[in-house]
């Protein structure tokens, strides 16, 4: 028997393993409570899974509520008030009330174009200038007509135009009509703007970009106060032209062509139609052929006739002097002829 059995003589020990019985049964056992564990871990995980849905659904109602509540902050069924924030150098109250009505555009924020679209006819709206020396405050508008399609957004020659939008052939992006309702002499600029009680106002916000939000009827009132109290001499306060009647909406704009496809359209020459040849057109354009064939024939009739030049008959002198040539010549070549005869005859030899 091993030592290990003599030291655990009481309990039984397995012949094949040679270990006591026990131990592998504490074995199994904490191999079943691990089971057991993973089991009811898979359980847990597959409960919440189930219950997930109805957490979800239970939670609809909640989120539903804050959706509305956000809606009716920014469209209530009461008339709205809005702050509209535009750089005076590019339109001001001066150009709105030389306009009597003004069209507001150029907005590239979907945020913003959503606030402009839920606009209603007479909502009132703070003229806020921003972007220069001293912004703040300094007028009042209404609206005067429900929004419609931008026009500059499709128009190349245009600031605001959108790329993307012509490509796609649609038009996301809204503008409004508004007129001038008052404005004040002395405006109510940004730094007594952060310290009056305005609680929650997207205008003392860190990082608001927008330049279209809502306001509550107790801003507007503090807004409103604060202003009064600024402008309380009297003739400080000019009120805008209330007959004024929203311009009706642009026609919707086709997207242009691109330049590539301009510039072929402006290259293609125009095809004039061809004109009809009269029926004595064949008269008219013989005869001053035939008077030209007339002209050059009588020009060369009137034309003096030049003498034909003959060789003339050579003189005695120069037929003397051709005689002597050609016997020099024929006596030359006899005595050539002769020279060679002799050559040949003294090379037979």
């Amino acid at each position: 028997m091993s030592m290990y059995s003599i030291e655990h003589v009481d309990r039984p020990v397995d012949r094949s393993t040679d270990r006591p019985i026990e131990e592998d049964s504490d074995r199994s056992m904490r191999s079943s409570t691990d089971g057991d564990a993973h089991i009811m871990t898979l359980v847990w995980v597959a409960c919440m899974l189930a219950l997930r849905p109805a957490a979800s659904i239970a939670l609809q109602p909640v989120r539903r509520a804050a959706v509305a509540k956000t809606m009716t902050t920014a469209a209530g069924a009461s008339p709205q008030i809005w702050l509209m924030k535009n750089e005076p150098e590019e339109y001001s109250l001066d150009h709105l009330q030389r306009d009597v009505v003004g069209v507001w555009d150029g907005i590239r924020n979907y945020q913003a174009r959503n606030f402009m679209r839920s606009m209603k006819i007479g909502d009132k709206a703070y003229f806020y200038y921003s972007s220069c020396a001293q912004p703040g405050i300094y007028g009042v508008m209404r609206v005067a007509g429900p929004s419609f399609p931008d026009p500059k957004a499709l128009d190349r020659t245009s600031d605001y135009y959108d790329a993307r939008a012509a490509a796609a052939g649609k038009n996301p992006w809204d503008a409004i009509s508004l007129r001038m309702d008052c404005r004040f002499a002395t405006p109510l600029l940004l730094p007594r703007i952060r310290e009056l009680p305005l609680g929650e106002c997207r205008l003392t916000a860190r990082g608001n970009r927008l330049s279209i939000f809502p306001l509550t009827e107790e801003q507007a009132a503090v807004i409103d106060e604060e202003l009064a109290a600024l402008n309380a001499a009297p003739g400080s306060i000019t009120y805008g032209d209330s007959s004024g009647t929203a311009p009706s909406p642009p026609a919707p704009q086709q997207p242009q062509v691109s330049d590539a496809k301009a510039a072929v359209h402006e290259e293609t020459p125009e095809k004039k139609p061809r004109r009809k040849r009269p029926a004595d057109a064949a008269a008219v354009v013989e005869a001053p052929v035939e008077e030209a064939k007339k002209r050059r024939l009588a020009s060369t009739d009137a034309a003096p006739k030049k003498a034909s030049k003959k060789p003339a008959a050579p003189s005695a002198a120069s037929k003397q002097k051709g005689a002597a040539a050609a016997a020099m010549v024929t006596t030359k070549a006899s005595a050539a002829k002769s020279d060679g005869a002799a050559a040949s005859r003294g090379r037979r030899r």
